[in-house]
């Protein structure tokens, strides 16, 4: 298959911004995001990812292998507290794992509120599979929670995210442009990263089940 973020680096200028809001059941006290989930909704704690990302350099976002943007927003959890701004985070997409049936899609976020600092760390898991499994893979995220600024400190909760069919429609229409010259910039580093997005699809779903 053709390289396709090579074409896609060597086509945009400028970078693209959008907002995601994911949403899920989640508990202090689990470790693994199912389980967490099943507890959460057990005791109806929820936590929201206002997430704000932001990806300079479509070009350098779409050459690199980490394919890294930064990750901003606020959090809110309940037994930690409502709208705590995120301080740092980075979002990764389509990245390569070990498997090579396995692409995955990172969010980490760092923010602090009366509970304290505490660090998010999830990822949506997009596996070799049919495209019926597309929506489901793209818009859940498996997350945990850490004590203090990274993932390095004590797992303190787990539970899954989902983006909604209404709250993907709001992300749609959140796209703008960000450090675009001209309009025809603006308009390369947008059809860029949705090229890009959309390679990763095919690569996932349609090319990989084709190649078996």
């Amino acid at each position: 298959m053709p390289n396709r973020s090579a074409s896609v680096a060597g086509a945009s200028q400028g970078g693209v911004a959008f907002s995601e809001r994911m949403a899920g059941w989640f508990a202090l006290g689990e470790r693994d995001p199912s389980a967490g989930a099943a507890a959460g909704e057990a005791a109806r704690t929820t936590l929201a990812l206002e997430a704000r990302v932001a990806i300079p350099d479509v070009r350098r976002f779409a050459a690199d292998p980490e394919h890294a943007g930064d990750l901003g927003g606020a959090v809110t959890f309940a037994p930690l507290g409502v709208s705590m701004p995120v301080s740092s985070g980075y979002v990764r997409l389509f990245v390569a794992s070990s498997d090579p049936e396995l692409k995955r899609m990172v969010y980490r976020v760092t923010f602090a509120g009366p509970g304290g600092e505490h660090c998010f760390d999830g990822e949506k898991l997009v596996r070799r599979h049919s495209m019926l499994h597309g929506w489901a893979d793209t818009t859940t995220l498996y997350g945990r929670l850490y004590a203090g600024p990274d993932a390095t400190g004590t797992p303190v909760g787990a539970g899954v995210l989902r983006l909604t069919p209404a709250s993907f429609a709001r992300q749609l229409v959140s796209f703008r442009t960000l450090e675009a010259r001209t309009l025809a910039d603006g308009a390369r580093a947008l059809g860029g990263f949705f090229t890009f997005f959309a390679g990763e699809l095919i690569d996932s779903y349609l090319w990989r089940t084709r190649s078996r």
